[in-house]
Order: C-alpha cells, then structure tokens, then sequence
C-alpha cells in the first residue's frame, strides 16, 4: 500500500488517458450528461469514473451548481497539466502511426512444417498487411536445422 497526502491508495489505482479525457470533456462542457454523450458513454459510467478519479487524487474535483457543474480549484490545475499530456499522447499516436507505415527492412522467419501450416502463417500475413516495406522470408525446415540457422543468425526469428 502506497500513500499519497497521507492517504492510502492501491498501487494498481493511477490516473490513466481515458481519465484525463473524461475530466477535460466534464470541465468543458460543464455537464456530465453532455459530456457523457460527447463520449459515447453513458452517464451513470462517466460519474463513477470522476468518482474514481476523486478516489485517486484523494480531492473533490467538481462542484454541482444549479446549471451543471464546475471544476474545483485542483481540478483546474490537473486540467491544465492534462491539456498538455493529451496533446503529447496525439503526438506519440501520430509518431507511432509514421513509424508503421514506414517500417521497412527484412525478416527471415523460421518455421517447422506443422507450424508452417498453422496459424503463424496467418500472423505473418498479418505482418505483412501492417507493414507493407517489410520484406519477409519464411523458411520452413527441422526444429534441428531450423535452430543450427538461429544460432549461425541466418534466421531473425
């Protein structure tokens, strides 16, 4: 157990994307109801994740008002660090998705004759379809000869 502000907490409860996307859209539209049907949720399931938020943080972090509600002053400063981890993330998504589209190189893969016929062709099909640069080789032999080329690093795999 872990303490935080002199509170325990369970080590497996830490705030993660989905949160900060649930506690930015709250603060925006000021409703959870809207908010709720901004994110394709229901509200019920929206409330109990600002809940566990306020479970994790350990603040109350909006106020209800008769129009909706209002972040606290806490919520406001974890929106503002939030805004900026958000935009990483879509910067890291974009990253990642250039990178994949751009993996190229070469593979020799090594396969028995059961496997060959198996699902590992699909997997390599798979591969295949996400990379399309990649260049891979597939060669199907013994487990013996099969381990003789990983080990004279003939085979990637």
């Amino acid at each position: 157990m872990h303490f935080r502000r002199g509170r325990p907490y369970s080590a497996g409860m830490e705030l993660d994307r989905r949160h900060l996307v649930h506690l930015s859209t709250v603060a925006r539209h000021q409703s959870v109801t809207q908010a709720a049907q901004e994110l394709g949720i229901t509200q019920p399931a929206l409330s109990r994740s600002v809940q566990e938020i306020e479970r994790i943080l350990g603040v109350r972090c909006f106020d209800r008002v008769a129009q909706g509600v209002v972040p606290t002053s806490a919520c406001r400063v974890l929106l503002e660090r939030a805004g900026s981890l958000l935009g990483d993330f879509e910067k890291l998504e974009r990253a990642a998705q250039q990178l994949a589209g751009s993996f190229g190189g070469s593979l020799t893969i090594g396969l028995g004759p059961v496997i060959s016929a198996g699902s590992a062709i699909l997997e390599v099909a798979l591969l295949i379809a996400r990379h399309p640069k990649l260049e891979i080789r597939i060669v199907v032999e013994s487990a013996s000869e099969l381990l003789r080329r990983l080990q004279s690093f003939e085979l990637d795999f």
